[in-house]
């Protein structure tokens, strides 16, 4: 949580979850390619499990569906948008606003929307694959580490059935300046 000291004045847990590959970076072939990896995809449903989740309208359109058993917020400048399911929103701010009375919300993605938040996270969900997929469209701002320390951590090794080496982490910011 930040402090109400902070720049960001913040009272809820704003977390991103992150998909990304040894090269720091994120896009819709990580995210499929989680899709072969079970242990990703039970990292995932387990971090957002009972949480709000926010994400872009792209991010949105390549579900089949919303996300069951929590409340699905779209961020879209596309006001006529709609979909089953979901609360449309359009700014940041308006998300921040509704999302208020939450103890922790996930930001899921795309890119764009990650990067609407990021200033505001004070945690970040992360999977990394060991592995290096095309098709980037997403990097963390640079040197951005640097103001994070890692609070948990889970390695899973290539092997029975897991096609390459996965790392969880969960970071804590330690500089809540934004970023």
């Amino acid at each position: 949580m930040l402090p109400s000291g902070s720049p960001q004045g913040l009272e809820v847990i704003i977390s991103l979850v992150i998909f990304m590959d040894r090269n720091q970076t994120s896009g819709r072939t990580k995210m499929s390619a989680a899709v072969g990896f079970p242990a990703a995809v039970r990292w995932f449903l387990e971090t957002i499990a009972d949480r709000p989740v926010v994400l872009g309208r792209k991010t949105r359109d390549s579900l089949p569906g919303s996300l069951p058993g929590r409340l699905n917020v779209v961020l879209t400048r596309n006001r006529g948008y709609e979909a089953k399911g979901c609360l449309m929103l359009h700014s940041v701010e308006g998300v921040l606003e509704v999302l208020a009375g939450y103890e922790e919300v996930m930001v899921i993605g795309g890119g764009n929307t990650l990067r609407q938040f990021f200033p505001y996270a004070s945690r970040v969900h992360l999977a990394v694959v060991g592995h290096r997929f095309t098709d980037d469209f997403y990097s963390p701002p640079r040197y951005w580490s640097k103001n994070w320390r890692i609070g948990d951590r889970k390695e899973i090794r290539r092997g029975n059935g897991v096609p390459s080496d996965l790392t969880f982490l969960v970071l804590e910011r330690i500089n809540l300046a934004p970023s």
